[in-house]
């Protein structure tokens, strides 16, 4: 389902890569908070490419939140 889907849906998607709310403690009042809000989740599990030696590594921070994400069964 595409976020133009879930709008018509009535279903109100919150991408946590676009949400820039600086100066607060980003898992705690922004993502964690919107995990356990939320009906479901979608979760995103590809390698980034760290920039200091280009090599492709998971993102350990996805791999958590999709952790409290299983925690919560969303």
């Amino acid at each position: 389902m595409s976020v133009r889907n879930c709008a018509k849906q009535t279903l109100r998607p919150y991408v946590a890569v676009d949400q820039r709310e600086f100066q607060k403690d980003i898992f705690c009042e922004k993502i964690c908070t919107k995990i356990i809000e939320s009906l479901f989740c979608i979760v995103i599990l590809n390698d980034v490419t760290d920039v200091g030696d280009n090599v492709k590594k998971p993102n350990a921070n996805v791999y958590y939140e999709y952790g409290l994400m299983t925690a919560f069964q969303k």
